[in-house]
């Protein structure tokens, strides 16, 4: 039960998932993805998983409007940082709303990251929104079972 708690907190703790993921040893960003987007709502894309000790801890998926992009062209170059870093840092982005989506256990994308990437991910994927100003983004994240460790 203890685990489960634990894990759950990790999903519904508005604070940083890098000074958590930091606090647990070794943090490694990997960009696996940073590219444009074709689809009516979103123009880029950016995809990493986030490893402690070289244990894939948690897959993110951040998608950004073509005006996000514009005013913050920044995220074209993020790389191998964290996002997390910059947005709690930064006074301009506020986290608003969190919601928590429960996956099927043969869902596609936990199939998808855990063939790729390694990661054993609980079956709930969180969606954050972050905004500054009149625009924001949207990330998307699947914690591992080994964040509940």
């Amino acid at each position: 039960m203890a685990q489960s708690s634990c894990l759950f907190s990790c999903f519904t703790d508005p604070k940083s998932v890098t000074e958590k993921l930091q606090a647990m040893g070794a943090l490694q960003v990997n960009c696996l993805r940073s590219a444009p987007l074709l689809h009516e709502q979103y123009a880029w894309l950016r995809e990493v998983t986030l490893s402690v000790d070289g244990a894939p801890l948690v897959w993110g998926l951040t998608l950004l409007p073509q005006q996000t992009i514009e005013q913050h062209s920044w995220f074209k170059r993020w790389g191998n940082r964290s996002l997390g870093e910059k947005l709690f840092a930064d006074n301009l982005w506020r986290r608003g709303e969190q919601q928590i989506y429960p996956l099927a256990k043969n869902h596609a994308c936990l199939q998808y990251v855990s063939q790729q990437y390694d990661l054993d991910a609980a079956p709930y994927i969180r969606k954050s929104h972050f905004v500054c100003a009149d625009h924001g983004f949207d990330l998307y994240e699947l914690f591992s079972v080994g964040m509940a460790e």
